[in-house]
């Protein structure tokens, strides 16, 4: 089962916190907006780790590029990779 999931609250007690977030089937404009929620909580560190297969379009691409760009995610490695 996978959960997709961007409900994101924090508080002074949650600073010590570690929070993942299943992305599940979301496509890369679900994600790019859910990071989006997530760096409006200005959280210390955001990582992620995902990898896609299949087609997709420019825009889709370029909104979740801007979306890890704009919210510091740490070490990004983006780009096409060949199988």
């Amino acid at each position: 089962m996978c959960v997709f999931l961007f409900s994101v609250s924090c508080s002074s007690q949650d600073s010590e916190k570690i929070v993942l977030i299943g992305v599940g089937e979301a496509n890369r404009l679900e994600i790019a907006k859910g990071l989006e929620k997530i760096c409006s909580q200005q959280p210390q560190v955001v990582g992620v780790n995902l990898l896609f297969f299949g087609e997709t379009s420019q825009s889709n691409d370029a909104a979740l590029m801007t979306s890890i760009y704009n919210c510091n995610v740490s070490s990004p490695k983006v780009g096409p990779f060949e199988s």
